[in-house]
């Protein structure tokens, strides 16, 4: 049976001189013969993850592989430091590998608020991995499963086995901003997460779900992302992201101070690329 521990990392996120919101990720420690980490967390995260791993009566030099399910800074943040520590394989989705080995292309091509003081650095990636691959972890074979949408190369875990997933920012949550790069993606790697038939879900922005609970959340999130694209609809003139936009959105989908976080901007053009059949 699959041991996994979560870590949550809590963080801050610059948007304005003077104000920040409050953010928190969850990284995931999964335990066999050695230890294999899903995500790094931010800058720094290596402290919270390595006091869990102690706490678990193991040393963090046993973490032999880190899995980052895509390269967004949370989650590839604390990587050199990790990998400098312990010595582990990096293993990602080959969509993901540049933003990760290079991140100031993506700080240069997808601008994020305090980037640098939440990523330490670069980390080369020493397998790539697609979807169907199967990464054999605590005896199991662990299916990659491509769940792109959120970004090109975000990956989910799936144990067929014990029907658990990590499902990485794949999943939107009602009451957060949807954060995705390609809405068309995202809605369908949710409806292929569906077909799963998870007994758990684990993922980096939410709580642990079980049973029904799982299938809820997905249609949930469906209907979020459907909510967006109605109001982009509705409320857009053109190409423009405009400020007017963002906060008819960010009302819209119940989150009225979301106009402010600039991630929200991305996932209103991805709708009106869809919108005006504009491609990437």
């Amino acid at each position: 049976m699959l041991s996994i521990k979560t870590v949550n990392i809590p963080f801050k996120v610059p948007v304005a001189p003077g104000r920040a919101l409050d953010r928190s990720v969850n990284v995931f420690v999964i335990e066999g013969e050695d230890l294999v980490l899903v995500d790094s967390g931010v800058k720094g995260s290596e402290k919270l993850i390595f006091q869990q791993v102690r706490a678990m009566g193991r040393r963090p030099n046993e973490i032999k592989r880190l899995v980052l399910t895509h390269s967004h800074p949370e989650h590839i943040g604390a990587a050199p430091e990790i990998v400098a520590a312990t010595g582990c394989q990096v293993l990602a989705h080959r969509a993901e590998r540049a933003w990760i080995e290079v991140p100031s292309m993506q700080n240069k091509q997808r601008p994020f608020p305090g980037f640098d003081s939440l990523v330490s650095g670069p980390v080369r990636i020493d397998r790539t991995v697609a979807d169907g691959d199967s990464i054999g972890i605590a005896g199991q074979n662990i299916k990659v499963v491509h769940t792109p949408g959120h970004s090109p190369g975000s990956i989910t875990l799936w144990s067929p086995a014990e029907r658990v997933a990590i499902t990485g920012d794949a999943v939107p949550v009602p009451g957060m901003l949807p954060v995705y790069d390609d809405a068309f993606d995202a809605l369908g790697s949710l409806r292929r997460l569906r077909t799963l038939g998870m007994d758990i879900m684990l993922s980096s922005w939410d709580d642990m779900l079980e049973g029904q609970e799982i299938n809820r959340r997905l249609d949930a999130a469906m209907l979020l992302v459907q909510t967006v694209h109605r109001s982009v609809v509705r409320s857009s003139n053109g190409m423009e992201v405009t400020p007017a936009l963002l906060e008819a959105v960010a009302r819209d989908i119940g989150v009225p101070d979301g106009a402010a976080d600039p991630m929200l901007a991305r996932t209103v053009l991805s709708h009106l690329r869809y919108k005006h059949n504009v491609s990437r």
